[in-house]
């Protein structure tokens, strides 16, 4: 096999080796530094020390150059999903073979750079790389993901402490919103964990509640997927009403623990009245708003689309596909 440079690495913090290093900062098992952790039947990761970068660098071993390169699309999608936003740059590392580095110029440096990038999470984004390397509709999921938060995403800092708006008065924001939601319900229909009703067995009752066959069956597979049904999922709820919300409003089981006090007012801040939705509403939530709002001949419907829903969405997808592969904290 052939060694490759990935750009990723892990900075040396008082550690003297690959064991050191795993020993004193990564708990998880199945994230140690080691071969086991972190192979597949055609490639698999070793860790050199990289003296430009003062860092453990991911090397990967493959029998070919687009091996590597698949395997760095995937990481970087993975990256996204960990992250929960578009990363710092949503282009993609470019393998080079090992020691070939200080070689890279004019114009191949331009348009496959040699990219630095150290975090302590990178050892996840290696660790769900493989596991979507081994599961098809995982490695779909990741990349749908990825694609999502490219084509709009806001850092959750921003969603928390910046954000004094909901939604704009621009068609191309509000596109992208909507097709934001369009791709990542997506990934619940590409996980198998959509709504399935029809004509004849609708998802709701005439009183509005569930019909049981329907949310049995979206609960046996919830199950069967590894996710945790009766944690019920934070949701962002803030601002006026847009019509959407005020037509199909979302039940929430509590109030979140951040959410402002009753009759809390502030002129300089957007009100914040988040809760907890269980994950039969939340699916059956964006799938309306993929359905009915974003998709097809839009008109201008998509106008009242918000940033929240958007995050709402990304936030329960992220969920599903890190819970299903036990990564979900």
């Amino acid at each position: 096999m052939k060694k490759y440079h990935s750009g990723y690495y892990l900075a040396i913090s008082n550690c003297d080796s690959v064991d050191d290093y795993s020993e004193k900062l990564i708990e998880e098992s199945n994230l140690k530094l080691i071969r086991s952790n972190y192979s597949c039947d055609d490639w698999y990761i070793d860790w050199i020390y990289n003296s430009k970068w003062n860092g453990l660098e991911f090397i990967i071993n493959a029998e070919s150059f687009e091996i590597a390169q698949n395997i760095l699309f995937n990481v970087l999608c993975a990256a996204a999903v960990i992250e929960g936003t578009v990363m710092w740059s949503n282009e993609a590392h470019y393998p080079h073979e090992f020691g070939t580095i200080d070689e890279v110029k004019g114009h191949e440096f331009t348009y496959k750079p040699v990219k630095a990038f150290s975090n302590l999470s990178i050892p996840y984004y290696f660790h769900l790389a493989i596991l979507a390397n081994k599961d098809i509709q995982l490695a779909n999921s990741i990349v749908k993901y990825q694609l999502s938060t490219e084509i709009y995403s806001q850092h959750y800092m921003d969603l928390h402490e910046v954000i004094d708006w909901k939604k704009t008065d621009f068609n191309y924001i509000q596109m992208r919103f909507a097709y934001a939601i369009i791709t990542a319900y997506s990934v619940i229909e590409e996980l198998g964990l959509e709504i399935r009703a029809s004509k004849e067995k609708p998802s709701r009752l005439k009183d509005g509640y569930w019909n049981p066959i329907v949310k049995d069956d979206l609960t046996r597979r919830l199950k069967s997927s590894n996710i945790q049904v009766s944690e019920d999922i934070s949701w962002m709820i803030r601002g006026d009403a847009t019509s959407i919300e005020s037509k199909k409003s979302i039940k929430t089981s509590r109030t979140a623990e951040w959410a402002d006090l009753s009759g809390y007012k502030n002129e300089f801040f957007i009100s914040i009245n988040d809760g907890y939705v269980s994950l039969h509403d939340a699916i059956d939530y964006i799938s309306y708003l993929r359905s009915k709002i974003s998709s097809h001949r839009v008109g201008d419907r998509i106008m009242d689309l918000s940033v929240f829903d958007v995050a709402n969405a990304q936030h329960l997808v992220r969920r599903l596909i890190l819970e299903k592969v036990g990564q979900w904290k």
